[in-house]
Order: structure tokens, then sequence, then C-alpha cells
């Protein structure tokens, strides 16, 4: 697992070019669990992924918890973060999805500073 650096959410659109790596790790990970039915524009802004992605994951939590687990598995998220999430908010899934941003986007971070 990677060491944790934290990020502020308007800091990840600023590098176009993290930020389109950020996309396609988005992308990559659907695909390697098992969700390949979509993919994310690089067009996209980040509210607009935001957006996009808490619907997905909306979707998944309600109709395939499976694929959903699976995702949240592979992005990597810790117990701690999620546990942070209130499930009851009726922001709950565009939270889970600031959370995964945050997670992809240090991810690439990561793999592009080493």
């Amino acid at each position: 697992m990677l060491p944790r650096k934290t990020f502020n959410i308007e800091q990840i659109e600023k590098d176009t070019k993290l930020y389109k790596l950020l996309i396609k790790q988005l992308n990559k990970d659907f695909v390697l669990a098992g969700v390949d039915y979509f993919s994310f524009s690089e067009g996209l802004n980040l509210n607009e992924l935001i957006k996009s992605l808490s619907e997905i994951i909306e979707k998944l939590f309600k109709g395939r918890y499976d694929s959903y687990l699976n995702f949240v598995y592979r992005v990597d998220i810790q117990e701690k973060e999620l546990l942070k999430v209130d499930s009851e908010s009726e922001t709950f899934f565009n939270d889970l999805a600031v959370i995964i941003v945050e997670r992809e986007f240090q991810k690439v971070w990561f793999r592009n500073k080493f």
C-alpha cells in the first residue's frame, strides 16, 4: 500500500497531466473490478467527474453490490476512510466519490513522483 499523502480536492484538476492520468486510472480500475461497460472522458471537469462517479457508485451499490465491493477494493480505500462517510447522509455517494477521486489521484501522483 502507498504511503498516505493528503490532497486538497481543488488541487487535483490544476495539474492537467495528472488529471488525465487520474481519469485513465479510474477507467482501468473499473475494468479490473469487472465493471467495463462505461468509461470516463478526459474532457470531464472535476465536478462532472465526481457527479458521474457518484451516480455509477450508487447504481453499483444498489444493483451490483459485489461489483461495488470489487471496485472499492481495487481502488484501495482504507476502511477508516469509508467509515468517515455517513451512509445515512443524502451526500453519501458524492462523499464516497470524492474519497475515490482523492485516492486515485494519490496513486497517480506517487507513480509520477517516484
